[in-house]
């Protein structure tokens, strides 16, 4: 199977920056962003740019909490 490199991309962010089981629940969170779809259906219908997009801001905002915790 062949993955498109957004596709790519997402996988290696989620495993750099999140815990598996974290990682698992956001992929099958629907989200408002993506029309009410999972992170996981839309890399799955080539939507992996949509995907990335939503990813990075997500990252962004789960960094500052930790950050704050700090």
């Amino acid at each position: 199977m062949k993955f498109d490199p957004k596709t790519l991309k997402v996988m290696e962010m989620l495993a750099d920056n999140m815990a598996s089981y974290e990682s698992v629940s956001w992929l099958a969170t629907p989200r408002s962003e993506l029309d009410k779809k999972t992170p996981y259906e839309m890399i799955k219908k080539s939507g992996a740019t949509r995907v990335h997009a939503l990813l990075l801001r997500d990252l962004k905002i789960i960094k500052a909490k930790k950050k704050k915790r700090s």
